[in-house]
């Protein structure tokens, strides 16, 4: 059963303890009636925003801040970073319409954002320096984590996350929708009206969604899969630039957890703003014939609402 499922260097906030007592209930009622339950807490550590927030350490962290309250002082480094990102689009936004170039305006421009997407492509290229950084700061938010859950008295068996997917694992997924004929391109204006529905549906109770349907500055295609037989719309799976998707990490993870514990059922406890997203990834992975599709359950719960932390606002 995965829940809970904090992204790294943000504080636990509301959003997250619904998942986390539902978890607890239904790992609790499947023990009593006999299921060996495995409770698994599924970080979301993995991403752009992490090169986002690298780039904002960089700018306004402090070890002493640090030391004192890490998910605190991080998760203020991340909303200044975000504000900085907003200024340099507001900002492009305004040399467009100067410009009479509106229907660019989609496609704004911030130097800090892309400074961010070249320094994750270093951390997936396995840049040692930054690596170290992001280890550190996984390290820290896990044990503020512990120190949360210790008081509500729950515990998990696993703490896995998007990282610990393996590269062998996502590029089996790439090269299984390939030789399946499930890949398509989608472009720049496709990913953009995406983009925009995500942007209504998610309020960044799961940050890792910020990264999805982001197309490259050169204006190439992306890969998708074509799910709208389904309703399901036209998820990308992999950026122009090469780099991971969230929805790759998942079905790549699926796949993992089914060859280490060859489960009877698998519970996904995640609210219900990443419904289509989960429909989606379920649905690839029928494509792809996976055997335990039919194992696969979302239980969702209803969304926060007022808050997101790219804006300061999780309470």
């Amino acid at each position: 059963i995965e829940f809970s499922s904090p992204n790294i260097a943000k504080p636990f906030h509301a959003g997250h303890l619904r998942s986390t007592i539902i978890g607890t209930f239904l790992s609790n009622l499947f023990e009593a009636n006999g299921w060996q339950v495995v409770r698994l807490n599924y970080l979301g550590d993995w991403g752009k925003q992490f090169g986002l927030l690298a780039v904002g350490y960089q700018r306004y962290g402090s070890e002493a801040e640090l030391a004192k309250n890490a998910i605190m002082h991080l998760f203020k480094v991340y909303v200044d970073i975000n504000k900085e990102v907003k200024e340099e689009q507001k900002d492009s936004a305004e040399k467009l319409k100067r410009g009479k170039k509106e229907e660019n305006l989609n496609n704004l421009h911030s130097a800090t954002d892309e400074e961010a997407k070249a320094l994750f492509r270093k951390m997936e290229q396995g840049d040692e320096e930054f690596l170290a950084l992001w280890r550190r700061f996984r390290a820290l938010s896990i044990k503020a984590y512990e120190q949360v859950y210790e008081r509500l008295n729950v515990h998990f068996d696993v703490y896995s996350g998007e990282s610990q997917v393996s590269a062998e694992g996502i590029a089996g997924v790439m090269r299984t929708l390939k030789e399946k004929g499930l890949l398509t391109t989608k472009t720049r204006k496709e990913s953009q009206q995406y983009h925009s529905y995500q942007s209504n549906a998610v309020d960044e109770v799961d940050a890792s969604l910020a990264e999805v349907d982001e197309a490259a500055e050169d204006g190439e295609p992306a890969l998708a899969v074509d799910l709208t037989e389904w309703k399901l719309g036209k998820p990308v799976v992999e950026k122009a630039d090469g780099a991971t998707i969230y929805i790759v990490r998942d079905i790549a993870g699926a796949l993992q957890r089914y060859e280490d514990y060859a489960f009877d059922k698998m519970i996904y406890v995640v609210g219900d703003q990443q419904d289509l997203h989960v429909a989606q990834f379920f649905k690839i992975l029928s494509l792809m014939d996976a055997p335990f599709v039919d194992r696969l359950e979302h239980v969702n719960f209803g969304k926060v609402h007022g808050m997101s932390t790219r804006n300061g606002e999780v309470k």
